[in-house]
């Protein structure tokens, strides 16, 4: 029985594997200038209420601030990237290549035949969110992903997994299966 735990969202990695990047990890690792940028579009917005200040004062800094978080910080993060990039530095890419390697591996000790390459070729086809009232109460989100593997007769085949998490925390859990199908009654034509 599959039961794995990772702190990692799989199908971000996959993405980031793959190429694809998410603007919303640029502002995930730069929270302080986010921080900063909330506090004094805030206290823009207070002191224009109170009277204190003029309004053109107020929007011209707050147009700032909105530029400064939505335009030069994530120009300032790629560029980082990129250097990192061409000095061989370890880069998202590469801890993401390095996380599904591992991964592989984990999935090989449980007898689910898969490697690297089949992990980056994974899709999700079905999403299901509920309500968790055990302990603090919360939201469970469910994405059931389609992994190419192998059987025992070495010819290639699917596996229906699992992944659940609890939104806010940094755990997701991996196991086999698949959405069950539910009977949907109608009444019938006529009546």
């Amino acid at each position: 029985m599959l039961k794995l735990v990772i702190n990692y969202d799989m199908i971000s990695r996959i993405n980031e594997a793959n190429g694809k990047y998410k603007l919303i990890r640029c502002y995930k690792r730069n929270y302080f200038t986010g921080m900063l940028a909330t506090g004094n579009v805030i206290a823009d917005i207070i002191t224009l209420c109170n009277g204190a200040s003029k309004p053109s004062k107020n929007i011209s800094n707050t147009i700032f601030w909105l530029t400064w978080y939505f335009g030069v910080v994530p120009l300032i993060h790629y560029g980082v990237e990129s250097i990192k990039k061409k000095h061989n530095c370890n880069t998202y890419k590469d801890d993401a290549i390095d996380d599904l390697k591992k991964l592989a591996q984990q999935l090989r000790n449980q007898n689910i035949d898969t490697t690297y390459e089949n992990l980056l070729a994974s899709e999700v086809y079905h999403r299901k969110y509920k309500l968790d009232m055990e302990g603090a109460p919360g939201i469970i989100r469910e994405r059931y992903i389609n992994i190419p593997t192998y059987d025992y007769n070495g010819l290639e085949t699917t596996t229906s997994i699992l992944e659940e998490h609890k939104i806010g925390s940094r755990k997701y859990v991996l196991t086999l299966g698949s959405p069950k199908k539910r009977t949907v009654l109608k009444p019938a034509f006529g009546m």
